[in-house]
C-alpha cells in the first residue's frame, strides 16, 4: 500500500506539472462537487465461476436520447465509463462465448455506480438475459449526500414550488433564523435561506447550477431559483469531499437542469391558491387575510439532430399578492391606547405627534411577481465530446418586501424590490482517452438588486428595539449590482486503482452598491420611551433615546444642511444631496482563485480511500478602491484545506461504512464587513485601552471610510433632536454629536474555518429498503462576530452583569468586527428510504443534534453582552434544532385496479421540529455601553427561552388522464398544513425591564408575562395557516 501511495503522489505531481498552463488559464475550483455534474459507471464483468472476463464490450445507452457511451473490459474485467448525465440507461454487455446481458440502470447526479455483471455461458438457445433494474448504494462514495430525484420533484406537495424547499428534506438542513434581517443587514435577499449544521445561513453553503457557481458572493446565498419544471435533480453534499468546490463551510447544493430528448415533449401548467379557500393566519390584520397566487409556465424539449443534439426551453411566470403578517404587539397597539399602561397612546398617535405619517395595516399587499426564462442546448459533438450551453433569466417585481425582522415592520418599512438576475454558461466534457477526461466550464452572470422605499418609507425611521420598525433605512443598501465571470477546469485521470482529480479556476467579480445607512435619520427607542411609560413618563411619548444619521467624511464636524420637506422627496433631497449620494456609492472588484488535487484509491475490492487538498484565495479590493483613508484588510493566503475519507463495503456490496474528515474555508462575509469599509465607518480612532489593536490602529485596524454614523444619545438631547428633525428637517448642531460607527474592523481577518467530520453506515435491508445511521461533527471558527466596545468596567449590576462607563465620550455605541465567533455542532442521523417500486416510495430523515455557539452573525440583539468576556454568551445557537424529522411518502394506484381508480397518485410530506430558543431582552441599555439591543434581563443567559415546536403535514392527490396517445392531463389538489396547526416561528422577546418583575419566563405559552410589556411572549410571526392549491398540467 505504501508503494501504491508513493506512486500515486508521483503521478499526481507529474500530471499537475504538465497541466500547469491549463490550470493557470482556468483557475476557482468549482470542483468535483460542482464541475462533475456527471455520473461515473464502473462495471466489473465476470463469468459464472467469478473469474474476470476481459475484452467484453460494455455500453451505456441513454434511454431518452439514444446517446451511447462504451468501453472494453481490461484483464481484471473492469471498465470505467465517465461523463454520464443523470437519468435512465440501458447497460449492455457482450463477450464471445457468453450470452448477451442487458439491464436497465438509473444514474444520479455525481454518482459513482459500481455494477458487477455475471455473464452466463451461451446455451443451445441464445437469448438476451434481461435482469431487473440495478439500484443500490454507492459503494465508493466517501462522503454523505442525498439526491432528490425527478419523481420527488414532480410529485411532492411544495407550497411555493421552490427547489430550495427540497433541500430541507435532507439531514442537518433547517430554515435559518440567525442571519441579519431587514434593517439590521446590509444585504437583504428575498430567497429562502438554509442553515446546515447550525451554521449561519449566509457565506456557508455553496450552490451550483449545471456545474457552475450559483451563489451570490456579496450576500452569500443562492441566486434566483430555477423553476421546478426545469430541474432534473439535485444532490446535497454535507461531508468532506477533497475536491468539493470553492469557498464554503462544508455544504454543497448542486442542481442540474433537464435536457431535450429524441422525442418532442413539453408541458403547460398552472398552479393556483386563493384565500377564499384558506384558513386565516392569526397574525393577519383584522379583516385583511388575502392571498392570490397564480404560477404558470410552459416547457418544450426535443431533438435538433437525433441522438446528437437536443434543446430544452422553459418559461415560468408568477403573480402573487398577499397580506402581510404583523406581530401581536403591533396588532394590539397600532390604534389602541393603554398598551403599556393606562393613558399611554397608540402607535399611530405617537407617529402623528412626531409629524410622521400614520400607518394603515390594511393598506399594503405584498407583491411577488416574476417572469423566468430558460434555454439549454446539448450537443454530442462526437463520441468523445459533449457540449452544453444554457441561459437563465429572471425578472422579479417584488413590491412589499419587508425591511424588518419577521412581524416587526409597519407598512412604511416595506420596500419595492425589483431584481434582475441572469446567467449564461457553457460546459464541455471531453474524453481524451478512456482513462483521461476533462470538464471545462465558463459562465457570465449579472444581478441587479433594488430595495427602494415608497412614500412614507422615506421618512425618518423609528426603531423600538426588537419590537417595531417604520420608515427609512436603519441599515442596508438600496441598490447593488454584481457581475461575475468564472472560468473553471476539472481533470480526471484513472490509472489502475487510482482516480486522480485535479483542477482549478479563476472568477473575477465586479460589485457596485449604494449604502444610505440611517438615512435620513433614525430614532431609537425603548418600549417605555416610545410610549412615555415607566421612567420616561416625565419625558412624554415619542422620546428617542438615540438619534442617528449618516454623514460624509468630508462634512464631519460641520453642520449638516437642513433636509427638504416632505421627506418623500427621496434620501438625497437637500442641499448636500449630490455629495451625500456620491459618498454612498461603492464599486470594486475582487478575484477568487483556487486549486485542488484528489486521489481516490480503490486499495481493496471493498475499500476505497480518498485524500486530497484544496487551496483558495480571494484577492480583496484595495483601500484606494474603497476610498478608505488608511489600510484595508490584507488578502489571506493561508487557506490550505486537507481532506480525507474512506468507504468500506461489506455484505457483498449491500452495506458500506463511510467516514471523512476535512478542513473548509468559508467565503469572506462581505455583507457584514461592508459596514466598516464604507457606509458606517468611523472617522477617527477611538480611545479603547483594553483592546490591543487600538494601541496601533494604523496597522491593526481598517482605515476610515467615506461615510459613517453620527448622532446624539440620551432622552434629553436625542428626544428633542429627533422631534425637531421629524418636524423641520433640521439636523442637530455638531457640538452635541457623537460618532456611532458600526464598523471598526480588525485588519487581519482570515477566512472562516470549519472542521467537518462524518461517519455513516448504509445498509440494504431487502425489498428495496436502505437504512443509514450517521454522525456529523462541525466545528466552525474564525466566524465574524461584532462586539459593542465603548465601555470600560465600572463594577457590576446587582444581578452580577458587568457595568460599563464610556471608554471614549466622543462616541456613542461602537461595534467592532473580529473573526472571534465559533460554533460546534454534533448530530446523530437516521435515514430510511425506499426508492419507488411496487407503487410506492418512502424517504425519512431524522436528526438529533445540538448546535452551540457565541454570536456568529450581525444580528443586533445577539451581539455579546460583555465584549471583555464574550464566552458568557455561549449557548445553544439561534439555529439549534434538537429534533427534526422529515418524512415523505409517495404512492400510486396499481394498473390492475378498476379503470376509474387507476392513475391516481398520492404524496405526503411531514415535518416535525422541536422548539428553537430565544433571548429574553430588556429592550434598552442596561449595562451602560450605550447599545440598547442586546441587553438581557436579570443576568439570564442567551437563548434561555424555549419557543414553540413546528409540526406541518402537506398532502397532494393527482389524477393522470390520457387524451389520445401523446397528450396527458394531470389534475392535482394539495392541502398545505393539513391540520391547520398554528406554527409560531418568532416570539416577542422584549421583557421591557432590566430585572424580572415576577416569575422567570422559560417556555412559550407558559402564561408568564411581563408587567413592563404585556405582549411579551406573544407571537410576532407565524407560518401559513391551512391553504389549498389546485393545479392543471398538460404534458405531451
Amino acid at each position: 500500500m505504501r508503494n501504491n501511495l508513493r506512486g500515486a503522489l508521483s503521478l499526481a505531481y507529474s500530471l499537475t506539472r504538465r497541466s500547469l498552463p491549463l490550470l493557470l488559464f482556468a483557475t476557482v475550483a468549482i470542483s468535483s462537487s460542482l464541475g462533475q455534474q456527471f455520473a461515473t459507471l464502473k462495471v466489473n464483468v465476470v463469468d459464472p465461476s467469478g473469474s474476470f472476463v476481459a475484452q467484453a464490450k460494455v455500453a451505456a445507452v441513454k434511454t431518452d436520447t439514444g446517446v451511447v457511451r462504451d468501453g472494453v473490459s481490461d484483464k481484471a474485467g473492469n471498465v470505467v465509463i465517465p461523463g454520464l448525465s443523470a437519468g435512465q440507461y440501458t447497460l449492455t454487455v457482450n463477450a464471445p462465448s457468453f450470452a448477451p446481458f442487458e439491464v436497465p440502470l438509473v444514474l444520479t447526479l455525481g454518482q459513482i455506480a459500481d455494477v458487477r455483471v455475471p455473464l452466463r455461458i451461451v446455451g443451445a438457445t441464445e437469448q438476451v438475459e434481461v435482469t431487473e433494474s440495478t439500484q443500490g448504494i454507492d459503494r465508493e462514495r466517501t462522503v454523505g449526500s442525498q439526491v432528490i430525484n425527478p419523481r420527488q420533484i414532480s410529485n411532492l406537495p411544495i407550497s411555493d414550488r421552490d427547489f430550495v424547499d427540497f433541500v430541507l428534506l435532507t439531514p442537518t438542513a433547517t430554515v435559518g433564523r440567525n442571519t441579519s434581517t431587514g434593517a439590521q443587514s446590509a444585504f437583504q435577499e428575498s430567497v429562502l435561506q438554509v442553515s446546515f449544521g447550525g451554521l449561519r445561513e449566509t457565506h456557508s453553503v455553496l450552490y451550483g447550477l449545471d456545474g457552475v457557481d450559483y451563489t451570490t458572493t456579496v450576500s452569500g446565498v443562492q441566486r434566483v431559483s430555477p423553476s421546478l419544471d426545469w430541474v432534473q435533480e439535485f444532490r446535497v453534499v454535507n461531508g468532506p469531499d477533497a475536491a468539493s468546490g470553492t469557498l464554503n463551510l462544508g455544504a454543497v447544493v448542486n442542481t442540474i437542469t433537464k435536457s431535450g430528448t429524441n422525442d418532442l415533449h413539453g408541458s403547460l401548467y398552472d398552479y393556483a391558491r386563493n384565500s377564499a379557500m384558506d384558513a386565516n393566519n392569526l397574525l393577519s390584520a383584522p379583516g385583511f387575510n388575502t392571498l392570490r397566487f397564480n404560477q404558470f409556465g410552459a416547457t418544450l424539449g426535443g431533438p435538433l439532430r437525433r441522438d446528437k443534439a437536443f434543446f430544452f426551453l422553459g418559461y415560468e411566470g408568477q403573480r402573487r399578492a398577499e397580506s402581510p403578517i404583523y406581530s401581536h404587539f403591533i396588532l394590539k397597539c397600532i390604534d389602541t391606547q393603554g398598551c403599556l399602561g393606562p393613558g399611554t397612546p397608540s402607535i399611530n398617535q405617537i407617529k402623528q405627534d412626531l409629524g410622521l405619517s400614520p400607518e394603515n395595516l390594511g393598506s399594503l399587499l405584498l407583491i411577488n411577481d416574476y417572469d423566468k426564462t430558460f434555454g439549454k442546448l446539448t450537443d454530442v459533438i462526437n463520441e468523445r465530446s459533449t457540449l452544453s450551453v444554457g441561459y437563465l433569466y429572471t425578472n422579479l417585481r417584488n413590491d412589499g418586501t419587508p425591511a424588518a425582522s419577521p412581524g416587526q415592520g409597519l407598512p412604511s418599512s416595506y420596500r419595492r424590490n425589483p431584481i434582475q438576475d441572469q446567467t449564461a454558461y457553457g460546459n464541455l466534457f471531453h474524453l481524451f482517452s478512456p482513462a483521461f477526461t476533462s470538464e471545462s466550464s465558463v459562465a457570465f452572470g449579472r444581478r441587479v438588486f433594488f430595495m427602494n422605499p415608497v412614500g412614507a418609507g422615506y421618512e425618518p425611521a423609528i426603531d423600538v428595539a426588537d419590537t417595531l420598525y417604520s420608515g427609512g433605512f436603519l441599515g442596508g443598501v438600496d441598490y447593488y449590482r454584481e457581475i461575475y465571470f468564472p472560468v473553471t477546469q476539472a481533470m480526471t485521470y484513472t490509472r489502475g486503482a487510482h482516480t486522480i482529480k485535479f483542477g482549478g479556476g479563476f472568477e473575477p467579480i465586479w460589485f457596485a452598491a449604494q449604502t444610505p445607512y440611517f438615512t435620513p435619520g433614525v430614532g431609537i427607542f425603548s418600549p417605555q420611551s416610545f410610549f412615555g411609560a415607566g421612567q420616561f413618563a416625565g419625558f412624554g411619548p415619542g422620546t428617542a433615546v438615540e438619534f442617528l444619521f449618516q454623514q460624509t467624511r468630508a462634512d464631519f464636524g460641520t453642520q449638516v444642511p437642513q433636509r427638504n420637506l416632505p421627506f418623500e422627496g427621496g434620501f438625497y433631497d437637500g442641499p448636500n444631496g449630490p455629495a451625500h449620494q456620491a459618498a454612498d456609492q461603492v464599486a470594486f472588484w475582487h478575484k477568487l482563485a483556487g486549486f485542488y488535487i484528489q486521489d481516490q484509491w480503490k486499495a481493496l475490492p471493498t475499500l476505497t480511500l480518498s485524500y486530497g487538498l484544496r487551496y483558495d484565495i480571494d484577492f480583496l479590493p484595495s483601500a484606494n478602491d474603497l476610498r478608505i483613508i488608511g489600510k484595508m484588510n490584507p488578502t489571506s493566503f493561508g487557506n490550505v484545506q486537507p481532506r480525507v475519507g474512506l468507504a468500506y463495503s461489506f455484505r457483498e456490496g449491500k452495506g458500506v461504512v463511510r467516514s471523512s474528515f476535512g478542513l473548509y474555508n468559508g467565503s469572506l462575509e462581505y455583507s457584514s464587513l461592508v459596514n466598516g469599509w464604507h457606509g458606517a465607518a468611523p472617522f477617527t480612532t477611538m480611545n479603547q485601552p483594553l483592546i490591543p489593536q487600538f494601541a496601533d490602529p494604523a496597522n491593526d485596524l481598517v482605515g476610515f471610510g467615506p461615510a459613517g454614523m453620527v448622532g446624539t444619545a440620551g432622552p434629553v438631547l436625542a428626544g428633542a433632536a429627533f422631534s425637531n428633525f421629524t418636524h423641520t428637517g433640521t439636523y442637530p448642531v455638531p457640538s452635541i454629536l457623537k460618532q456611532f460607527p458600526l464598523g471598526f474592523t480588525q485588519r487581519k481577518f482570515p477566512f472562516s474555518l470549519s472542521e467537518l467530520g462524518t461517519l455513516e453506515i448504509e445498509n440494504q435491508l431487502g425489498g428495496g429498503w436502505i437504512l443509514t445511521l450517521g454522525y456529523r461533527y462541525v466545528h466552525a471558527s474564525r466566524l465574524l462576530s461584532s462586539n459593542t466596545i465603548n465601555g470600560v468596567p465600572d463594577g457590576f449590576l446587582p444581578d452580577g452583569v458587568q457595568k460599563f462607563l464610556p471608554a471614549d465620550s466622543n462616541f456613542g455605541f461602537v461595534l467592532y468586527a473580529t473573526p472571534s465567533g465559533w460554533s460546534i455542532y454534533n448530530a446523530g442521523i437516521v435515514s430510511l428510504r425506499k426508492d419507488f417500486a411496487k407503487n410506492y416510495s418512502v424517504m425519512a430523515n431524522y436528526v438529533y443534534g445540538k448546535s452551540v455557539d457565541v454570536a456568529t452573525e450581525n444580528q443586533l440583539q445577539d451581539e455579546p453582552q460583555d465584549y471583555l468576556n464574550p464566552a458568557l454568551d455561549r449557548a445553544v445557537s439561534d439555529n439549534d434544532v434538537r429534533h427534526r424529522l422529515a418524512l415523505t411518502i409517495m404512492a400510486q394506484s396499481p394498473n390492475n385496479w378498476a379503470a376509474p381508480f387507476r392513475n391516481f397518485q398520492f404524496s405526503i410530506l411531514n415535518t416535525l421540529q422541536s422548539p428553537q430558543y430565544y433571548s429574553i431582552l430588556a429592550g434598552s441599555d442596561i449595562n451602560g455601553d450605550g447599545f440598547p439591543f442586546n441587553d438581557r434581563v436579570g443576568g439570564i443567559g442567551r437563548n434561555s427561552y424555549r419557543g414553540d415546536a413546528y409540526y406541518d403535514t402537506d398532502i397532494r392527490l393527482q389524477k393522470l388522464l390520457s387524451v389520445g396517445e401523446r397528450v396527458k392531463v394531470n389534475l392535482s389538489a394539495e392541502v398545505l398544513n393539513l391540520v391547520n396547526r398554528v406554527n409560531v416561528t418568532d416570539v416577542d422577546q422584549v421583557y421591557g425591564s432590566g430585572t424580572f418583575l415576577g416569575p422567570v419566563p422559560k417556555v412559550y405559552g407558559d402564561g408568564i408575562g411581563s408587567p413592563a410589556n404585556p405582549t411579551f411572549g406573544s407571537p410576532t410571526y407565524a407560518a401559513a395557516a391551512r391553504q389549498i392549491q389546485l393545479s392543471l398540467k398538460f404534458q405531451f
